[in-house]
């Protein structure tokens, strides 16, 4: 079963969906800020934060999960410039208690959803992935700090998970 937290939102809903055409079995984790409950009708559902360990835990118990696809991060960097301590709670405390939960819960492989915003201002365009981050916001930084928190890459083991850099755009192939 793979589990998508932010599935309720614009990119979960579409993933969700295409998982589903897919054959996998999915299960959503949303806490429903920015999301839409009836995006996720036909899969289970949990109206709940990611950084909630107690339920996250339950949901780990409860389902054979293996693969966490994480998208439940909070996204507008404008909002990050005037309320970064919204942006440090949930995508860094909650996203730590999150993954600490997965790696209980027997979980091997996440997958990250970043975002250009760890690069800030970009010395060249299409941005490779080798790029240099410099972010220039709370969210940017937010979202850089996974990276440089794994050892300079998340190909490398975190929280005893795998969580490489994937694009979103290839990641439903992958996950069989």
């Amino acid at each position: 079963m793979i589990l998508v937290t932010g599935g309720a939102g614009y990119i979960g809903r579409h993933l969700v969906a295409e998982l589903l055409t897919t054959g996998h079995k999915v299960l959503v984790v949303d806490d429903l800020r920015s999301g839409n409950r009836f995006n996720t009708e036909g899969v289970p559902f949990f109206a709940a934060n990611v950084g909630d360990a107690t339920t996250m835990r339950e949901i780990f118990s409860t389902y054979r999960i293996s693969v966490v696809i994480h998208l439940a991060g909070s996204i507008q960097v404008g909002e990050s410039m005037r309320h970064p301590e919204i942006y440090w709670e949930n995508n860094v405390n909650a996203a730590h208690r999150l993954f600490d939960c997965a790696r209980e819960g027997g979980v091997k492989r996440v997958i990250f959803s970043s975002s250009a915003a760890v690069y800030g201002e970009p010395l060249r365009t299409p941005i490779p992935e080798d790029h240099p981050t410099k972010p220039i916001s709370p969210y940017g930084e937010t979202n850089s700090l996974w990276k440089t928190s794994s050892g300079g890459s998340l190909r490398q083991p975190f929280f005893g998970i795998s969580m490489p850099p994937v694009r979103m755009r290839h990641i439903v192939p992958k996950l069989t």
